[in-house]
């Protein structure tokens, strides 16, 4: 989660040579889940919606995980109906399909997560069946090569649901950088902070490769370094932000315009 591996060492180590902001600042590390499969659903629940709308998915979840946590002296006692306000991990895969009626209508019904519910079960399923193994992902997290990381994001890339943007941000979580996962914040922060009025889906990847391929292969870092930069100009240091206060961070309300 804390990103200090030796490879995490060498990454920030080298990006930091390349990019002065981050060096002066400390920054070329990015927080991640405890696990990848939750950084996965995180970057689903990115997709079609505000981030006010993310996170309280992301704290529905984990009002879930007390009913179907994995624990011997609550099974017998265990309940469909919603639970008051006990809040939790975040739910595991294993959790998710241990149970035959944590279903698409339930999950749904529970988190509110609209049509991600089939994509959150599909990938807990596909971890369930050995189809993604998490201590194959945890080695390739160390590795160096980039053949590995290419082969992993097309494996994502097949499943249903699963496009550019969640597959590129799931490969950030596990320490992949050159691709920008690349949605309408993107195109509103390539227009503000680099004057590109014309940006758009059609042109986003030709422009953010024109913008931060000199930072090779940290162009994920570099993007996040001046999100970063940006918000906190306008929002203050997020570290002392107040957990209440996170669906603040959003273009739309700096803008002043409607989410």
């Amino acid at each position: 989660m804390l990103r200090i591996s030796k490879k995490d060492e060498r990454d920030v180590t080298e990006f930091q040579e390349m990019h002065s902001s981050a060096r002066e600042n400390g920054l070329g590390r990015i927080f991640r889940s405890p696990s990848f499969f939750e950084d996965a659903v995180k970057s689903i629940l990115l997709c079609n919606c505000s981030w006010k709308r993310s996170l309280d998915m992301a704290r529905d979840l984990c009002l879930l995980q007390p009913k179907i946590a994995l624990d011997g002296n609550a099974r017998s006692k265990r309940k469909r109906s919603k639970c008051s306000d006990d809040i939790g991990n975040f739910p595991s895969w294993k959790e998710l399909v241990a149970w035959s009626w944590v279903d698409e209508k339930y999950l749904i019904k529970q988190c509110n997560v609209g049509y991600r519910a089939a994509r959150i079960l599909q990938l807990a399923t596909m971890f369930a069946q050995g189809d993604l193994r998490e201590d194959h992902i945890a080695k390739l997290e160390q590795s160096s090569d980039p053949t590995s990381f290419e082969t992993l994001y097309q494996k994502l890339l097949k499943i249903k649901g699963f496009g550019p943007f969640v597959c590129s941000n799931i490969m950030m979580c596990v320490g992949f950088y050159q691709r920008i996962p690349s949605d309408s914040e993107t195109i509103r922060h390539l227009k503000q902070v680099h004057g590109k009025q014309n940006c758009s889906k059609q042109t986003i990847g030709k422009d953010v490769e024109e913008i931060y391929g000199k930072y090779n292969p940290f162009q994920c870092l570099a993007y996040w370094v001046e999100l970063i930069e940006e918000y906190e100009n306008k929002f203050g240091k997020l570290s002392k932000l107040e957990a209440g206060n996170y669906h603040l961070i959003t273009a739309p309300r700096y803008l002043g315009t409607r989410e």
